[in-house]
This record gives structure tokens, C-alpha cells and sequence, in this order.
């Protein structure tokens, strides 16, 4: 017996097989992607191949590469450097910096949102919350991008992007401001920390040499995730190296807002023309009700879209629902009823979740829970809980799963968000459905009041 390679499925096994090459894998939701990216790289050091503290092994959150390092660790392998991009580039800045400039490094300043806000306010406008939260988007969109404080108007109307009530040359001004202060306070954002180790590295080559030698054997998950800066500084790793092999999902690109461009997903096998293409199509996670509403949604996009159709291998057994109702007090009452159901069958409160398009729907969701005494957490406050029915938005859930899903607002006129008007931008709203679909294990309830969104009109 191979514990490594026995429990894998065909298409997993040939993913984990394949290396000394470029590699792209075209993974669907739930198709056991973390299972193809471990298993191949314990495989490569049980083999001889890799040596594991050459392998650098790259995602974006800390939960995620924490994961990594967990599952790797149960497969026998230590070593490994499974970090986010941030993270990997942080420890390069903290290493290589004093030694070449001869100055400590800048304080990484982990929440910029009090320096955004004094920032916004100093062009005579109210901080309110949402409106930090959109001008932050657009600050890290442009510094991953390649697009300077000077272009910043021009691009953001080129691309129709827009924070609401306020002109494109307010934001980029707001930026100015911001990015003095830091100056004057001797700091620097994350995303100055891929910034600063991509210039280090095209300007030191004794630098990037070392870290080319360090590291021979790549892994990125969630590429469709990677923005500009990113990618770059992937590159600047490799060096000459091919050895890389990157997992995504086109039908999961829903970050494009704050940078990430799928385009170097779609463009790989160019870049690489050695690499060979795998697809992970097996769904372990959604019972066929479900996968099957995921593909025919997925199924009315372009072509470009690319999703892969998913195969449920847990059959049938799921219940997907669907509910109008005649307005958005309805609406929370149909839901609560709904969780309290589940509740009354034994499902326990932690395996549900409310999805929906915007955090303002939650609040009031919220606010109805709390009155019916049923336990529940906004997904994004730091000082929430653990315990209780999870409230989260269709962003915040992406790579996240529970038995019980209920996805509401689903109204023309929350979704496709106001804001998305160009055919990228819609069709990026439809992927994020697809992604908040996807999230269900048993049962999907869909929820609106007033017009059901284009995207699921056709298919209910």
C-alpha cells in the first residue's frame, strides 16, 4: 500500500505523478485540489525528487497555507515553506533588506484603515466605513496592478470602476495623502511588502540568485486569485526555472475588483508551452442536486468562462429549494423559519450558513436571529465567535463549506451588483454565485423577494 497515492482518483494520480514540468490543473469546486497540490509534493520527496526545503508552496490566506502545512505534515513531509505571496516576501524583505540597503525594514503596518480614513477626510469628505473600504480596494487594486496615483483616473474610467459618490480624482488623491502619511510614520502596507521584494529583487541579482538556488520546486493554489505584482514576483522566483505547478478554477475568479487576473491562468500553457493541462472534475463535497444547478449556471456563461462540469460522486440526496417572497422582511422571516427547521431535525447551528451579495443584507438577517434567540456571526468581525450560524458574504465564503446553505438576495438589483455594468463585471457577478452554489454539502435554499436575478431566472 501507497499512502500517498492509494486514495487518490485517476484524475488526481495523474496531477500527482506528473513532474519535473509545468503543470496547470483546471480545478472544479470541491474536486479535492488540496488533496492533488500535498499528495503531488509528498509524492516528488518520497520519491527522491523534491527535497522538500527547496519546495515553496504558495496560497493566499494564512488559513490556507496552514492547511497545507498540516496536511504535508500528516503525509510525513516537514520542510516544506507553504506560505501566502505576502508572507513568502515578507521573510525575503526581513532576510535580504538590512543586508542590502543597510537600513532596518519598515514597519508593516497591518490595518491601514486609520490612515485611509484620515486620508479621505482631509479631501473634506466623511470617512463612513464602507466608503474606507472601497477606496483601500482601489489603492490595493492599482499598487497590483501597475497603475500609478497619476493614471489612476484614466484607468478607473476605462475600466468603469467607481466608489460610490466620489470622482476617481478624489480617490487618487486620497492615495497621495495616504501614502505620505505612511512616509511620515516610517511604514509601509501589505501590499508595499510584494512591491518592495520585487524591486529588491530586479535590483539585487546576487539577491534573486539566492533565492533562485533556495527554492527549485513550485506550487501556487488559487491561481486564478494572482494579480500583476504577484505574478511578477512568481516569475522573479523561477528565475530560469520551470518547475512550477498551479491549480485554479476559472468559474471561482471573483477577486478581479482588488487585482487578481485570471488571464495568467488561461495564458499558462503559452507561457509554458511545455506544460500539460489536467482537469479535476469530481466533486467529493455537493450531492448532484447541487452540482447540477452549479453546472447549469456555469453552463449559460462565454465560452471563456472554461468551468469544468462537475460530477457529484456522493449522487443524489441533496435538496435544493428555491423561495420568493413579496418583500425583504418576508424574506428574513422565510429564512429563520428555515434555519429553525434544520435546527429541529438536529443539525446543529454551526453547520448552516447565509450567504449573500453585500454585508448590509446580513446586518438585518442578523439583527432577526438575534429576536428568534438563534446564535449566528458575521463571517468578517474580528471579534466574532466560532459557535452559531454562520453570516457571510458570497466573497467572504469562497473555499468554505457547510451541510446547509442559504443564499438570499437573490433579486435583479442585488445581483448583479448596481455597481457591475460592463459584461466582465456581470460576468464576474455570475461566477460569484456559482462560488456561494458551491459552497452547499446537503441543502441549497434560494432566497428573493420582487424580480429573481437574470442569472437564475432561466433555471428555476
Amino acid at each position: 500500500m501507497n499512502p500517498i497515492l492509494d486514495e487518490l482518483d485517476d484524475e488526481q494520480l495523474r496531477v500527482v505523478e506528473t513532474l519535473a514540468r509545468p503543470v496547470v490543473v483546471a480545478a472544479g469546486a470541491g474536486t479535492g485540489k488540496t488533496t492533488a497540490i500535498t499528495h503531488r509534493i509528498a509524492h516528488a520527496v518520497a520519491s527522491g525528487e523534491y527535497d522538500p526545503e527547496a519546495v515553496l508552496a504558495l496560497t493566499f490566506t494564512n488559513k490556507a497555507a496552514t492547511e497545507l502545512r498540516e496536511r504535508l505534515e500528516q503525509l510525513g513531509v516537514a520542510g516544506v515553506q507553504a506560505r501566502t505571496f505576502h508572507a513568502a516576501a515578507l521573510r525575503q524583505l526581513r532576510y535580504f533588506w538590512p543586508q542590502v540597503t543597510g537600513s532596518a525594514l519598515p514597519q508593516v503596518r497591518a490595518d491601514n484603515t486609520g490612515l485611509i480614513t484620515q486620508a479621505i477626510a482631509a479631501q473634506g469628505i466623511t470617512p463612513e466605513r464602507s466608503l474606507v473600504r472601497a477606496v483601500a480596494t482601489e489603492i490595493t487594486w492599482a499598487k497590483t496592478s501597475n497603475v500609478t496615483q497619476a493614471r489612476y483616473a484614466e484607468q478607473a474610467a476605462l475600466l468603469c470602476r467607481q466608489v460610490p459618490q466620489m470622482e476617481a480624482e478624489t480617490v487618487a488623491a486620497s492615495w497621495v495623502t495616504y501614502e505620505r502619511a505612511k512616509r511620515a510614520q516610517g511604514v509601509m502596507d501589505f501590499d508595499d511588502v510584494l512591491l518592495a521584494c520585487a524591486a529588491m529583487l530586479h535590483r539585487y541579482p546576487a539577491v534573486a540568485g539566492e533565492v533562485t538556488r533556495t527554492y527549485r520546486h513550485f506550487s501556487v493554489d488559487e491561481f486564478q486569485d494572482v494579480s500583476g505584482i504577484q505574478y511578477a514576483l512568481l516569475l522573479l522566483w523561477l528565475g530560469e526555472n520551470e518547475d512550477i505547478c498551479v491549480v485554479g478554477d476559472p468559474a471561482q475568479t471573483i477577486h478581479t475588483f482588488a487585482g487578481a487576473n485570471a488571464a495568467f491562468l488561461y495564458d499558462f500553457t503559452r507561457v509554458y508551452p511545455s506544460a500539460i493541462r489536467f482537469e479535476l472534475t469530481h466533486n467529493y463535497r455537493s450531492h448532484a442536486e447541487i452540482t447540477r444547478l452549479a453546472n447549469r449556471l456555469a453552463a449559460a456563461w462565454p465560452d471563456d468562462i472554461d468551468a469544468v462540469e462537475l460530477i457529484a460522486e456522493r449522487g443524489l440526496g441533496g435538496v435544493v429549494s428555491a423561495q420568493s417572497a413579496d418583500n425583504a422582511a418576508v424574506e428574513i422571516r422565510n429564512v429563520t423559519g428555515w434555519l429553525e427547521s434544520l435546527a429541529n431535525t438536529g443539525m446543529g447551528w454551526d453547520e448552516m450558513a447565509v450567504l449573500s451579495r453585500t454585508r448590509t443584507q446580513l446586518e438585518a438577517l442578523a439583527a432577526a436571529l438575534e429576536a428568534a434567540q438563534i446564535p449566528a456571526y458575521l463571517k468578517d468581525d474580528a471579534d466574532a465567535g466560532s459557535y452559531g450560524v454562520t453570516l457571510a458574504t458570497m466573497h467572504a465564503a469562497k473555499g468554505l463549506e457547510w451541510p446547509a446553505v442559504a443564499v438570499v438576495g437573490l433579486n435583479e438589483g442585488n445581483l448583479p451588483h448596481p455597481l457591475a455594468t460592463t459584461p466582465a463585471q456581470i460576468a464576474e457577478e455570475g461566477r460569484l454565485l456559482y462560488v456561494a452554489l458551491t459552497r452547499a454539502r446537503d441543502q441549497l435554499l434560494l432566497t428573493w423577494s420582487a424580480t429573481l436575478t437574470r442569472f437564475l431566472a432561466p433555471l428555476l
